[in-house]
């Protein structure tokens, strides 16, 4: 455990909004009130393209880190938080998971149950946590508990996204996404895809 007057060390993987957002929160200090009491210090900032960090110019280079693997060379960390893709936790979280704890912010990953059972295992035997935030899928909890019951037999859910959201988009889906882009008739919503999140 931590001392009162010790910075938990963070890592944090992707700079994207929410890369780009957790960071400024514990740059400038604009943690939500729950964190008022934490100390934290970014350790590291890994980014597919680190042009994207070097032009925010609230962010050290010193803190950038070029390759992800090379994320276990700047000391202990208290967490990894990943907010890049899916791609990333399917090859590094098992590895995060033997270093320290790890907060996976690309959730849908976890529907290979192959992968979710295997980072389940790897955090059982390091004794490091595996945090999934529910904040992309609000009611989540709910639903688990409603499926535990037998509440229900099926569900359909929804997102909706700025056609900019979609990072490293992998055909089909980047084809489908640029020809509906590229046609000046599209407007309004359009559904880019529809069917069970593993096949995806």
């Amino acid at each position: 455990t931590k001392g009162n007057n010790q910075a938990r060390r963070i890592g944090i993987v992707g700079y994207g909004h929410l890369g780009h957002y957790i960071t400024h929160c514990i740059l400038e200090n604009k943690l939500p009130e729950s964190f008022k009491n934490q100390k934290l210090e970014i350790v590291w900032i890994w980014n597919r393209t680190t042009s994207k960090i070097e032009e925010d110019e609230l962010v050290p280079n010193s803190l950038i880190l070029n390759d992800l693997s090379q994320f276990n060379t700047k000391g202990p960390l208290d967490l990894i938080i990943e907010v890049s893709h899916k791609q990333i936790i399917t090859q590094f979280a098992a590895l995060f998971l033997q270093f320290c704890p790890l907060l996976i912010g690309s959730p849908t990953c976890l529907s290979d149950s192959s992968l979710l059972s295997s980072l389940l295992s790897t955090s059982h035997r390091s004794n490091h946590s595996l945090y999934i935030p529910s904040g992309a899928l609000w009611a989540s909890t709910d639903i688990q508990k409603l499926a535990e019951s037998n509440s229900f037999i099926s569900l359909q859910i929804t997102m909706k996204k700025h056609p900019l959201s979609f990072h490293n988009l992998q055909a089909p889906l980047s084809t489908t996404l640029q020809t509906l882009l590229s046609n000046p008739s599209t407007s309004g919503e359009t559904i880019l895809y529809k069917g069970d999140v593993q096949t995806l």
